[in-house]
């Protein structure tokens, strides 16, 4: 889907930003994110509420520079 709608960067590597999340998410890969405070905060929002249906372990207090890598792994 990444490839399909473009989310990759000039280095190749897929698009991690809230928006392109949002995007998959909702699967609506033409969703335009307003960049407003809450618009940002219901979007981060439905994307957090994504993530706890995984039922997967969340990784508290673990930090990483570059998230993106995980992916792109």
């Amino acid at each position: 889907m990444a490839a399909k709608h473009n989310w990759i960067s000039e280095a190749g590597n897929m698009r991690t930003n809230a928006e392109c999340a949002y995007r998959y998410i909702s699967h609506n890969p033409d969703a335009v994110e307003a960049h407003t405070a809450l618009c940002d905060a219901r979007i981060e929002g439905e994307i957090l509420t994504q993530c706890f249906r995984q039922k997967k372990p969340v990784p508290y207090g673990v930090y990483d520079a570059q998230p993106w890598r995980i992916v792109n792994a």
